[in-house]
């Protein structure tokens, strides 16, 4: 799956940009656990892996397959409660307290892949402001979705993120189907590399 792979390498990317050895990632619209499992399994950084969703049925399938899929690794389906603190992959609904309570769950990575291309932009717009505020101004987002299939409105960016690449790319399946990692917080090197990194990619695709 070259989409799985691109993605995992534009995150293991950010998870370097923003100097974090080991991260936790939150997957928002994660399904059945695609990019979960990719992620598990080629990372060569220890991780902590939450996947969220609004699909009951998603989510059930997700702990199945996860659980099926990567028997070495501890996978909880928690609906509500509190979240585990030494669980590898904790699948939670989009509805729990954790994306309502400030500082109830921190985060260093937050990704979302052909999720937002069937959201409404009122839906869209609420897990940006949820991203901004678990990366707590510090972190990154990487982002993959038709811009040109039900919600065809522009992804409002909060405010002090930086987009540090931007492109088309081979999973494009419409003429506006971008993949974008934006960060928060990261430094003037780390923003120069990421920079030299997208204009090498840009290339290549």
């Amino acid at each position: 799956d070259l989409g799985s792979a691109m993605d995992v390498n534009m995150l293991r990317i950010a998870a370097a940009a923003i100097g974090s050895e080991q991260p936790t990632i939150l997957d928002i619209g994660g399904g059945y656990g695609r990019l979960a499992e990719a992620v598990v399994s080629w990372f060569d950084l220890p991780i902590r892996y939450v996947l969220t969703d609004m699909i009951p049925v998603s989510l059930v399938g997700a702990f199945d397959y996860l659980t099926r899929a990567l028997p070495e690794c501890s996978v909880e389906l928690v609906i509500d409660g509190p979240m585990p603190e030494d669980c590898d992959i904790v699948i939670v609904p989009g509805w729990h307290e954790v994306f309502r309570v400030p500082n109830s769950l921190e985060v260093d990575l937050v990704c979302n892949i052909e999720a937002f291309q069937e959201m409404t932009v009122e839906q869209t717009g609420w897990w940006f402001e949820v991203s901004d505020s678990l990366l707590n101004g510090h972190g990154a987002f990487y982002c993959s979705n038709s811009r040109a299939y039900h919600n065809r409105y522009p992804w409002p960016v909060p405010h002090g993120w930086e987009t540090a690449f931007w492109s088309e790319t081979p999973r494009a399946w419409t003429t506006d189907h971008p993949s974008a990692l934006f960060t928060a917080g990261v430094g003037h090197e780390d923003r120069k590399v990421l920079r030299e990194l997208s204009d090498t990619v840009n290339r290549v695709l």
